[in-house]
């Protein structure tokens, strides 16, 4: 659940008080249990879920906005940083090439 939460972009204090916490609590928290701030884990779900979406075979500029990208520029910075790959290496590198029709008899 929090990781929709987060990837919706909700306040990290709305998520706080409900869990009857300070954010900064929260924050350290989620730090101990996951590794990373809770900002850091939203935007690379972000990534993960965009980079997957690039095997559909949509434009990349469509698949950043489609995943809460500004532009293809943001999304291509952000997943070069994260990655080293620009999002069209990332599709070159895991695109799956469907099964010749010929071969299926």
């Amino acid at each position: 659940m929090i990781e929709r939460t987060l990837d919706d972009g909700v306040d990290l204090g709305q998520i706080a008080a409900g869990l009857a916490l300070s954010r900064r609590q929260l924050e350290r928290d989620f730090r101990r249990w996951i590794g990373e701030a809770p900002h850091r884990y939203a935007r690379r779900l972000r990534v993960i879920r965009a980079v997957a979406a690039l095997g559909g075979g949509a434009p990349i500029a469509q698949v950043a906005l489609d995943h809460g990208f500004a532009d293809q520029a943001h999304f291509t910075r952000t997943a070069r940083s994260m990655t080293g790959q620009t999002p069209g290496a990332l599709r070159r590198r895991f695109r799956v090439d469907p099964i010749p029709t010929d071969r299926c008899r």
